[in-house]
């Protein structure tokens, strides 16, 4: 399964979910967002490499 435009569609969102995030500052009520939401999103990234990853070379380590 090959996506079309691979290297250059995940780039473009991202850059537009950043932007997106960055507007939220300027928007008057929205400032709660940046300060709870994206520690929460941080402490979940953090979460899935620090547990998953584990999770994954241990079952790899099994399979071998």
């Amino acid at each position: 399964f090959r996506t079309p435009l691979f290297p250059t569609v995940p780039i473009v969102a991202i850059l537009i979910n950043l932007c997106i995030i960055g507007s939220l500052a300027f928007i008057e009520g929205q400032e709660i967002v940046l300060y709870t939401g994206v520690p929460v999103i941080i402490g979940i990234y953090l979460y899935y490499i620090l547990v998953h990853s584990k999770r994954v070379q241990k079952l790899q380590e099994v399979a071998e």
